[in-house]
């Protein structure tokens, strides 16, 4: 049973962390988009012949789909932040050092018990209630 939560807790923190960081990853990415787009619209502007009045409508569209997009990764990003902090918001600031330390930052037992100032022992004791909590909040398919 501890081991089968144990795996299961990696697994989900594994895949919450890498859609914590693809997201990121994403929005960077598009706000890089709507930079192109934005300074694009700008040299369209004042042209009256059809071609460029075309386009520019044409990047205003692409720009309404990128904000959305953006708008998207963001809404999804909070959600999966928001249950994570009903996970973490039953317990101490303490508590929540070791959570971000040890699921989120992927820092070992130690580390862990260095950063949220408990000894090794409470932190594992700390690790292994947060793991029982995330499990019961998670489903494996998604996070």
């Amino acid at each position: 049973m501890c081991d089968s939560v144990t795996e299961k807790a990696k697994d989900i923190t594994q895949k919450i962390r890498e859609f914590l960081m693809n997201t990121d990853l994403c929005i960077v990415y598009a706000q890089g988009v709507l930079d192109h787009l934005d300074a694009e619209l700008k040299l369209l502007e004042g042209k009256k012949d059809k071609y460029h009045q075309k386009k520019f409508i044409e990047l205003k569209i692409q720009k309404e789909k990128e904000v959305q997009y953006i708008e998207d990764l963001n809404s999804s990003k909070q959600k999966v932040l928001d249950n994570l902090s009903r996970v973490i918001d039953k317990y101490s600031h303490a508590y929540k050092k070791v959570f971000v330390a040890y699921f989120i930052e992927d820092k070992s037992v130690t580390e862990t018990a260095e950063i949220s100032g408990y000894s090794i022992e409470n932190v594992k004791k700390i690790i292994q209630k947060l793991r029982v909590q995330l499990v019961a909040t998670y489903p494996l398919d998604t996070p």
